[in-house]
């Protein structure tokens, strides 16, 4: 026998469900066959049974003694897909999954198809069989199995039915999981960007307010109040357009953001940083200079330079609101 697919478990102690079904040992195949053998067996006795009494004893309104060999005939064939699940696993082992579904359809909707049969029979108007001396027994016999069968029926409903439900938990689970790992995601990022704080603040150019130098805006669009002479303002490498009190953007900083709050530039790129630590100061000593414009990279801030005219006042649209965190 091929041993490629075999496993040292011992059977239904030491392996799994999936793993039984999945490997067997020499130790294993032979006791598959000695419990086949012990099926195979009892299922002559029975039937041999059954054949004499449905023979040489009275019947009554229903065959009972039918129902109950066919009965008998397939629940001990069940042990002969074990057998062939043998085969499966040591030529095709492939195609296990299929036979496993194969065979639990055949033998359990066989039986729940012969437990509907025997439940109209029982429960028909011919049934007389408790009357019968040579019947009453095995009317016994058959409502017990009844009662039994359609409880593992009603077992077998009853997964189906929550099968949907075990779906949606698993899927609601999952999703919790990816909405935790995301927040832990943000939560790092936010994180980051307070240990970042530090050196993009470090990194403003900070100069003295001059209306006839910083003519596009009259007022601060993050407190929206109007600069004044004494005023330092800072101007953001995005657009030389864009200039905010010092201590307002400071602030902004601070609350963890590092983009423009007008068009959302980086106001500093950590990954590509090619800052003259050297300028801030002397653009604070400058007092009135004129901060160099700078080339604009961000094409966001090109769409909203585009959009305001130079010379006018921040527009009306720009309200506290636009700044929350991203």
């Amino acid at each position: 026998m091929n041993n490629s697919y075999f496993s040292n478990n011992s059977f239904g102690v030491e392996m799994d469900f999936l793993s039984m079904w999945s490997q067997v040992t020499d130790e294993q195949v032979k006791k598959i066959q000695a419990e086949f053998c012990l099926d195979i067996i009892l299922m002559t006795v029975v039937t041999w049974i059954l054949w004499y009494c449905i023979t040489y004893q009275k019947g009554c309104g229903i065959p009972v003694k039918q129902w109950l060999m066919v009965f008998f005939i397939v629940y001990f064939s069940r042990s002969s897909f074990q057998m062939l699940k043998i085969l499966v696993l040591t030529y095709f082992y492939d195609y296990r999954t299929w036979y496993d579904i194969a065979a639990f359809t055949i033998t359990n909707g066989a039986i729940c198809g012969w437990l509907i049969y025997g439940f109209v029979l029982y429960y028909s108007d011919a049934n007389d069989c408790d009357k019968v001396p040579d019947t009453a027994f095995f009317v016994s016999m058959m409502f017990v199995i009844l009662f039994v069968g359609y409880i593992m029926i009603f077992v077998y409903v009853m997964m189906l039915c929550t099968v949907p439900c075990v779906y949606m938990f698993l899927r609601d689970g999952a999703a919790q999981r990816g909405a935790a790992a995301n927040n832990n995601l943000q939560g790092n990022n936010r994180a980051m960007a307070q240990a970042q704080v530090p050196g993009i603040i470090a990194s403003l150019r900070r100069t003295q307010y001059d209306p006839d130098k910083f003519r596009h805006d009259a007022d601060c669009v993050i407190c929206m109040v109007t600069y004044k002479a004494s005023d330092v303002v800072t101007q953001l490498k995005c657009d030389p357009r864009h200039y905010f009190h010092t201590e307002c953007l400071e602030s902004w900083i601070k609350q963890g953001h590092n983009q423009c709050p007008f068009c959302r530039a980086p106001i500093e790129n950590f990954g590509n940083v090619s800052r003259d630590e050297s300028s801030n100061e002397e653009s604070i000593n400058e007092g009135n200079g004129d901060p160099a414009p700078r080339a604009m990279g961000n094409q966001g801030a090109q769409l909203v330079a585009d959009q305001v005219p130079v010379g006018g006042n921040a527009d009306d649209s720009l309200n506290p609101g636009f700044f929350d965190a991203a």
